[in-house]
């Protein structure tokens, strides 16, 4: 279902899945090995998607795996249902994904970019390339300022509890709760929701309005963030 009988892939999953089997013996881990099997398989065949899911599970997303079972590409659509499915818990996932990684590093470069594998999605990445140049244009026009601190992550003056942040295929539009965590609003696919990303850039009022609906839902009222306040 991930690997699609690819000979190189599979040797590397089977190596992979039985170290981390024998690492996780050695500490006593107790480990659900279809999770294990689940994210070696995405490592491998899809690394962006992979980097992004774990960029969400160590940001304390509150559903870190909804954009992998509603991703743009069908087959990985599958694959998330039919491995993360009951959805583990965060505690679980966390250190699954912990061990994964103390064996296995996602690819510089997935299935699709390099012709391993047969499918109409093989040029997702030029896509998501084409998107992210388009969201940073929008970004650079309207004023949003890249941080000092951490790539990817833009902030403007005006929007002082509202974010930006671009993934290796998604863009999200976080915010800083009353606690000062950030936290998810929307997850948007750069692939097939590029106009509503660019859209939502260039209106601060729709913005914050989606960002703040989309919190609310997921954390409760609580967790709204406070209104923006800037000096002009």
């Amino acid at each position: 279902m991930g690997l699609a009988a690819n000979p190189r892939q599979v040797k590397r999953f089977i190596n992979s899945f039985l170290l981390l089997l024998s690492i996780a013996s050695m500490r006593a881990m107790r480990i659900n090995h279809r999770l294990i099997a689940g994210l070696v398989g995405l490592q491998l065949r899809w690394p962006a998607e992979y980097q992004d899911l774990a960029e969400a599970v160590y940001s304390e997303d509150s559903d870190p795996l909804a954009g992998l079972t509603s991703a743009d590409q069908p087959d990985l659509a599958r694959y998330s249902k039919a491995f993360f499915s009951p959805t583990p818990k965060a505690d679980e996932l966390r250190a699954v994904m912990h061990l994964a990684e103390s064996v296995t590093q996602p690819e510089p470069y997935s299935g699709y970019q390099s012709g391993e594998y047969q499918t109409t999605t093989a040029s997702a990445q030029e896509l998501r390339e084409v998107a992210s140049s388009e969201i940073l244009t929008a970004l650079g026009r309207k004023g949003f300022k890249e941080s000092a601190r951490a790539a990817h992550i833009f902030y403007h003056r005006e929007l002082p509890n509202h974010r930006v942040r671009i993934g290796k295929t998604v863009v999200r539009f976080e915010a800083k709760d009353p606690l000062g965590r950030w936290l998810l609003g929307l997850s948007l696919y750069l692939t097939k929701a590029l106009p509503e990303a660019v859209e939502m850039i260039d209106d601060f009022s729709l913005l914050r309005a989606r960002t703040n609906s989309a919190i609310e839902a997921s954390h409760g009222p609580a967790s709204l963030p406070r209104p923006d306040i800037f000096e002009h």
